[in-house]
């Protein structure tokens, strides 16, 4: 059985995005990179992933700085639309 990854780390997060790229490098997972909360949303809406992972410093969308508080909004964002278990990393 495959599953689905949803990893919504900033640009600012880049090797944090990268160490959980490669600690999830398995044959049945699909990891699904997104790097702001807009984009991270239009996917979930689209195909619900099976497991989500947020920095905690993550930008509304591609022209917005990094938020401090950002990976929390956008849990309580995501959890709106979708059951999938989620967790929080920070760098």
């Amino acid at each position: 059985m495959s599953h689905t990854v949803l990893i919504a780390a900033g640009a600012g997060d880049a090797a944090l995005r990268e160490l959980l790229i490669r600690a999830l490098d398995e044959p049945d997972i699909t990891v699904i990179p997104k790097i702001n909360t807009e984009s991270a949303l239009a996917y979930i809406r689209a195909t619900p992933p099976d497991f989500i992972v947020a920095s905690v410093t993550l930008a509304a969308d591609a022209k917005s700085a990094v938020d401090p508080g950002g990976g929390i909004l956008f849990c309580e964002a995501a959890r709106a639309i979708c059951p999938a278990p989620m967790a929080l990393v920070t760098s």
